[in-house]
């Protein structure tokens, strides 16, 4: 965070947010926001469905607890007329070398 890395949230015990009880999904977006916050000393922006499950109701939650943008494992790339709410994303790893960072940027395509 100190050298400009956003960072996101992940929920408190990345549970599958589809099934969890309209009670207990406020609590795994706002507790997890608001301890990253306490901890990084910024806001935190960004979330990250745990394993890409969510559904029109979770979507929503996220969006009330705060969040500008949430990301699926949907591999493409994402476009400003994208839902902000359902970002697909490109996975690094550190495997992947220069070559093949280059070679999923320039081979995934927008999810249409």
């Amino acid at each position: 965070s100190d050298n400009k890395m956003e960072i996101g949230s992940h929920t408190v015990s990345h549970p599958d947010l589809t099934k969890l009880s309209p009670d207990k999904l406020p609590y795994e977006l706002s507790e997890s926001k608001n301890r990253l916050e306490s901890i990084i000393g910024r806001k935190v922006f960004s979330f990250c469905y745990p394993s890409g499950k969510h559904n029109d109701a979770v979507d929503s939650a996220v969006k009330s607890a705060g969040y500008n943008t949430a990301v699926t494992t949907y591999m493409a790339t994402s476009t400003t007329s994208e839902n902000k709410m359902t970002l697909s994303r490109l996975r690094v790893s550190p495997s992947d070398g220069i070559s093949g960072f280059a070679d999923k940027v320039t081979n995934y395509k927008t999810r249409e």
